[in-house]
């Protein structure tokens, strides 16, 4: 098997150093079936041909994801970073960062802590790649870099490997940049499936006191939901009211997620305030939460209060149908389509009945006659 696997190598490197474009091409797309990390400098080499090349190129970067597998390529990676070519450099960092072994660990801690912002960013963004797998000592030095980096793209990527790694030591640097304002607008949402990913329902309360900041309060809730318990969804509920009523509304949907029985008297009466304050998202985000329970009370009330309020929920449906309706022929877009529709239609209704129309014409000018 080793013997057939060798010549196998041996055959697809004679074809890659061919003249003809056509026996590169299978060559390198047969590569990425091998998994071998003796293709690793023959893939850097393919890929630092001239720009003419582009697809050669490009399916050497291919082939060299899936061959660059253990330490066995860590040097010939490493010594691409020294490469004229930029590209080759970037890429060779990418997969560099994605080796789950000291020696390249060792290298790319040293790049993220000292090298350019773009270097920076390519290994932090790269480490996302190891997972749950990812070392400590790469975890540590991704949280730092969160903490500390002067680029905000730089903390944003290695927040996005903190979230898909998802190791507890990450824990305490993720609250600190977080209450620091290192993390920020869209990011936040990462913050909270970096925590969601720890599975620490300790850090609860401290999202309880992250709440007043708007910037992130909708992913916060939604963290809770996904980290707290009996005690956490009674304190949602004592809050609720507090809120903007968009945010009500993932409040009723974290205590669905939290999943617990306290919430259930809560839901139904927010059942009943759905018909007053944004009445149609409301019941629905309630009626989903209820469900997600799932216990037997929960289904009960429910079916309980859909039979106590049938009527009401009817004339609910049939007064947001007219509202939605004369939304929609109050903006001008809507309006001409509907002009457009009428017109098609009037067409199409002309077409068919043109016989007898012109049938009608024909009797009445002999009744004329």
């Amino acid at each position: 098997m080793v013997k057939k696997k060798k010549n196998k190598i041996e055959t697809l490197l004679a074809d890659l150093q061919s003249e003809d474009k056509g026996r590169q091409h299978r060559a390198l797309k047969a590569m990425r079936q091998v998994k071998d990390s003796v293709l690793v400098p023959y893939l850097l080499d393919a890929m630092d041909r001239g720009k003419d090349q582009h697809e050669i190129r490009w399916l050497a970067y291919k082939a060299l994801e899936k061959n660059a597998v253990d330490e066995a390529a860590v040097q010939p990676l490493a010594n691409a970073l020294n490469s004229e070519n930029e590209w080759v450099r970037h890429k060779s960092l990418e997969v560099l960062a994605g080796i789950n072994v000291p020696e390249a660990s060792e290298l790319l801690i040293e790049l993220l802590q000292n090298g350019d912002e773009t270097t920076r960013s390519i290994v932090a963004q790269g480490f996302r790649h190891l997972g749950t797998g990812a070392d400590v000592a790469v975890v540590i030095a991704l949280t730092d870099c969160l903490e500390n980096d002067s680029d905000a793209h730089v903390r944003a990527d290695a927040l996005w490997a903190l979230s898909r790694i998802g190791h507890p030591a990450s824990r305490d640097g993720l609250l600190r940049a977080m209450r620091n304002k290192r993390v920020k607008g869209w990011s936040s949402g990462l913050f909270s499936e970096a925590l969601v990913k720890i599975k620490d329902s300790s850090v609860v309360p401290e999202l309880f006191d992250m709440l007043d900041d708007p910037s992130c309060v909708e992913c916060i809730i939604w963290a809770i939901g996904h980290l707290g318990d009996r005690q956490a969804a009674e304190e949602l509920m004592a809050r609720y009211k507090s809120f903007k009523p968009e945010l009500r509304e993932e409040i009723i949907t974290a205590l669905g997620q939290i999943g617990d029985p306290v919430a259930v008297p809560f839901l139904i009466e927010t059942l009943n305030d759905s018909r007053r304050v944004n009445r149609k998202r409301i019941y629905q985000y309630a009626e989903g939460s209820l469900k997600k329970i799932g216990t037997s009370e929960a289904l009960h009330a429910l079916n309980t209060w859909r039979n106590e309020n049938r009527k009401q929920l009817w004339r609910q449906a049939y007064q947001d149908a007219v509202v939605d309706w004369q939304t929609g022929l109050r903006d001008p877009n809507t309006f001409s389509c509907l002009l457009v529709l009428i017109a098609v239609l009037a067409i199409i209704i002309l077409i068919i009945l043109r016989p007898t129309i012109e049938g009608l014409f024909e009797s009445m000018d002999w009744i004329t006659k």
